[in-house]
């Protein structure tokens, strides 16, 4: 994985964030004229180096970050995106057909038992 695509899925989560809840969370810079939230990213990682850790402990550490910001990408491509949006929307639209045609019954009720 490249430094671009490592970066690109780090900042999933804050596109995401800036795309649907509140832009104006994207609009503030600091004194550098960079975006708080990448100055913030660049403040933890170089603390996450000076801690010196051992490399175990630096594999559990990118294997879980990887977990979690991909799990981001995977939803801002999947639902943000525009190369997919027909797709799930496709796929949705046939789901609902199949469950319609089956008889199949959704209900999030609880009955009451006795």
């Amino acid at each position: 994985m490249s430094q671009h695509d490592g970066i690109h899925m780090a900042l999933a989560p804050f596109r995401m964030l800036c795309m649907s809840t509140s832009s104006s969370f994207c609009h503030d810079y600091d004194k550098n004229g960079m975006p708080k939230h990448v100055a913030w990213g660049i403040r933890v990682l170089q603390w996450f180096d000076a801690l010196d850790l051992p490399i175990v402990v630096q594999i559990v550490l990118l294997g879980s970050a990887w977990l979690f910001f991909g799990f981001f990408m995977v939803v801002e491509a999947l639902l943000i995106g525009s190369i997919y949006t027909p797709i799930v929307a496709l796929v949705s639209l046939l789901g609902l057909i199949v469950v319609k045609s089956l008889g199949i019954r959704v209900s999030t009720r609880s009955k009451k038992t006795v």
